[in-house]
């Protein structure tokens, strides 16, 4: 049984982590921003960052789809999903890709698992106040 919301899958430091939540929804937050990715979209993301260890400058960016990746004059890399565009220096590249490949490790098992089988279990309201108001006898 899942007892939050997220099941972390990945995490650099408080401001770098990708997780999973109940919905099967990868989120990837990255410093202020939040990128959502169905698993076979997260898988997609993370082969083409683990294909961009071994692209070569001349031959242009790696895509799979609407997710490329290039390199940027060899100082760094562009990843682009869709409209959006993140600009990563040679460690965060290898940070954003390290975490992936262990999030796709640690996704498929989470899938597998079923962890959501079960309901979400609702927190009870503390405020006990509506419980009173509402009659405790029968109106028969």
């Amino acid at each position: 049984m899942v007892t939050g919301h997220f099941i972390p899958l990945a995490r650099a430091d408080d401001q770098r982590e990708i997780s999973v939540c109940r919905h099967g929804v990868v989120h990837l937050n990255w410093w202020n921003m939040t990128l959502r990715f169905m698993p076979r979209d997260f898988e997609r993301l993370a082969s083409v960052l683990q294909d961009g260890k071994t692209m070569v400058v001349s031959l242009g960016p790696h895509c799979d789809g609407d997710i490329c990746l290039s390199s940027r004059d060899g100082r760094g890399y562009v990843l682009t999903i869709g409209p959006v565009s993140l600009t990563l220096n040679a460690a965060e590249y290898r940070s954003l890709s390290d975490m992936a490949q262990q999030a796709r490790q640690h996704l498929e098992t989470v899938l597998a698992s079923r962890a959501w089988t079960e309901p979400e279990v609702e927190l009870q309201s503390a405020n006990p106040l509506p419980g009173l108001r509402s009659p405790s006898f029968s109106v028969n």
